[in-house]
């Protein structure tokens, strides 16, 4: 299990490397700040993209939710997978997850990046404000 940034006092704002691509709104980094001397300590965090949806993978409301899912993790994957970033922290998600954004070398916050390719809605939070991807 990832260990929590904000439990383990990173810093709200650091470089790390983009490890892993869950889907179109997750993903997992590994931060640049664990440092002892010659030591690395090696953690990895994962990272709910903020004030964005990206269609579902698990649990979808419709086939095409899934499929645009798909394609949503693909996009990202290709853009972000192994590369450098700042991870902005903005806080903890209602599932322990940090909350934030990530900007890429280019100066481009992924969040954005995903908004401007068509593969994530904006989106406050609430459940009742979803964005629907199957109409």
């Amino acid at each position: 299990m990832p260990a929590t940034v904000l439990a383990v006092g990173i810093p709200q704002e650091y470089p790390a490397v983009v490890t892993r691509v869950l889907d179109g709104d997750t993903v997992e980094v590994e931060p640049e700040v664990y440092r002892l001397g010659p030591r690395v300590f090696r953690v990895t965090e994962r990272l709910r993209l903020d004030g964005i949806q990206a269609p579902e993978l698990r649990g979808p409301d419709c086939e095409a939710e899934r499929q645009a899912g798909e394609r949503a993790r693909d996009w990202l994957h290709a853009l972000i997978e192994g590369e450098r970033v700042r991870v902005l922290i903005i806080g903890p998600d209602k599932y322990g997850r940090a909350r934030g954004d990530l900007v890429l070398a280019s100066g481009q916050r992924a969040t954005q990046a995903l908004l401007d390719a068509g593969h994530a809605k904006p989106w406050g939070g609430a459940n009742r404000d979803k964005p629907d991807f199957c109409s």
